[in-house]
Parts: structure tokens; sequence; C-alpha cells
């Protein structure tokens, strides 16, 4: 026997064709339900936005990673200083887009790489970004603005 997914993306619900090559061959179409489970971030307690998340006001759970939109966060240490955009259920699985790791105004780390050498100064964020984002941020010594990529709680870096 045979077995190929009808549809080649999975989804939560897919249909599955059985297929017999014999000399009487036959198939027949099934109905599956997928899970993936992942261990993800979740509230601990409801959180109002613009909340700055702590150790306590998280946790690990393992969790469907097929019923949540967007890029679950996997990783707590990941969150701790970061501020909630919009109201969070307890229990919610937190997602990238939930959070903003540098939020405008807030004062950052500007970390210049280049190959193995980093270079850190000050800087102020210009817009809100999370993980993985390019947001503008202003050099405080210089004075002039950059386009950096989040890569921490209020810390960017930019490639020289």
């Amino acid at each position: 026997m045979q077995f190929s997914l009808v549809n080649p993306k999975l989804q939560t619900q897919n249909s599955i064709k059985v297929l017999c090559e014999t000399e009487l061959g036959w198939q027949i179409y099934l109905s599956a339900k997928v899970s993936q489970m992942q261990e993800v971030v979740v509230s601990r307690r409801q959180l109002a936005p613009g909340v700055i998340l702590s150790k306590e006001m998280i946790q690990l759970e393992t969790r469907d990673q097929l019923i949540s939109r967007g890029a679950v966060v996997t990783d707590p240490e990941l969150l701790d200083g970061a501020r909630t955009k919009r109201s969070l259920s307890r229990g919610q699985i937190l997602t990238l887009q939930d959070l903003c790791l540098v939020c405008k105004g807030d004062m950052v780390t500007i970390e210049g790489i280049s190959g193995s050498l980093i270079v850190a100064t000050s800087g102020k964020a210009l817009s809100d970004g999370s993980l993985g984002d390019n947001i503008q941020v202003q050099n405080l010594n210089s004075g002039r603005k950059v386009q950096a990529s989040v890569t921490a709680v209020k810390r960017v870096a930019i490639n020289l």
C-alpha cells in the first residue's frame, strides 16, 4: 500500500490517499488530523498592552504548533524586558508579532559587526521592532540615523 497527502502542504486537517497496486487494485481517501507539538512560550496571566515582561509572567508549555499564527517564541530568555503590543490572555502563545523587543524611544545598544570584531555604542530607537526586524535608530554619539536589525531586547546590530 502507498500513502500520500492529497495536498502536499501539511495542515491541521488533511486528506490522505491510500493506494493498493495489486491485480484487483483499489484506492481510498481518508481524513487525518495532524498535530505538531512544540515547546512554546505562553503567558501565565492576562497581560495588558505596554507591559514589560519578566520571567515570572511567562512559561514554557507544549502546544500544537499548527494552531498558532505567526512566529512563535520558543526561548523565554529572549523575552525578559520585552514589551507587549496588545492584550494577551492567560495561556496565550506568544508570537513575535505580539511583542516589541525594541520600542520607539528606547535606549538601545548598537553593535557594529565586522567579521569577529564587534564595536558597541548607544542609540535611540526611532521605531518599534521585534526579533530580526530592520528598524531605524539614531546613534547618540554622532547623531546619525542608521538601519539596524533587532537582535535582542534593547539591542540592534549593523554590519560594517
